[in-house]
């Protein structure tokens, strides 16, 4: 039984050596979807094992049950602390929640990821400078680390950012971005859909946590599996006629 992460991927590295002789170590990287330098690493445990490469390896190599378990058992403390969910304050929200550096976070987890900026401004259609520009500021509220042989990580498995009037604009950046992918992207690869309805203001509250919780198992199911784009869930509810407001409700303010 594997005591350790390195002992762990060794095990399964020489199983699909069995299969298939000619599997390097840099190939089985690559099917994992990580670079080869932190391969190296984990297979000789000098990194501790993380939620983020954890879940990388479960999916690339279709761990059963008992195998799922021992990873995650594997996973260090310290990496736990690291790799949870980040909630930003309101503060770092406004510098963080442009669509851009959202972009940055998740392209980190596709599977053909480079940890190269050029590979980064070419994927996402921005200039290089914005790209450096963004990561100076996930790198400042601590969301992403440089190593010194050019590796990209998320310190974060994920990161939530609360929505203010404050950061409207990042919103409305975003909703720029949907009007220009429905015109240049066909309708197989996006969905621009709507609904009217008629209703009462009261029930807003509970659809809100609708389409929160909508949002989530949303994310979960269109996460699970590879990942060779970035999208963007965009969803709004809003009012087309004019919010009345009865007379109570008019002197409580």
């Amino acid at each position: 039984m594997a005591e350790t992460v390195g002992q762990f991927l060794k095990v399964k590295f020489a199983e699909l050596r069995a299969e298939n002789p000619q599997i390097s170590l840099r190939s089985f990287a690559a099917m994992v979807g990580i670079s080869a330098g932190r391969m190296n690493e984990l297979v000789h445990d000098k990194r501790a094992l993380s939620d983020f490469y954890a879940e990388k390896i479960v999916k690339a190599l279709k761990l059963n049950l008992q195998e799922k378990r021992k990873l995650y058992s594997l996973i260090s403390t310290k990496a736990r602390k690291v790799n949870s969910i980040r909630v930003l304050a309101d503060n770092e929200g406004l510098h963080v929640r442009c669509w851009e550096n959202l972009a940055i976070l998740n392209i980190m987890r596709t599977d053909d990821f480079e940890p190269d900026m050029n590979w980064i401004a070419k994927r996402l259609g921005i200039s290089l400078s914005r790209v450096q520009e963004c990561f100076k500021i996930l790198q400042d509220h601590d969301l992403v680390k440089i190593s010194e042989d050019g590796g990209m990580e998320r310190t974060s498995s994920r990161v939530v950012a609360k929505t203010t009037g404050a950061t409207s604009h990042h919103e409305r950046r975003k909703l720029e971005k949907s009007m220009e992918a429905m015109e240049t992207i066909a309708p197989p690869f996006r969905n621009h859909s709507s609904v009217t309805v008629a209703t009462t203001p009261e029930k807003i509250k509970e659809a809100n946590e609708k389409i929160k919780e909508f949002r989530r198992k949303l994310a979960e199911f269109l996460e699970d599996g590879p990942k060779k784009e970035v999208y963007s869930l965009t969803i709004n509810l809003f009012p087309l006629t004019e919010i009345r407001t009865t007379d109570s409700e008019s002197t409580n303010e």
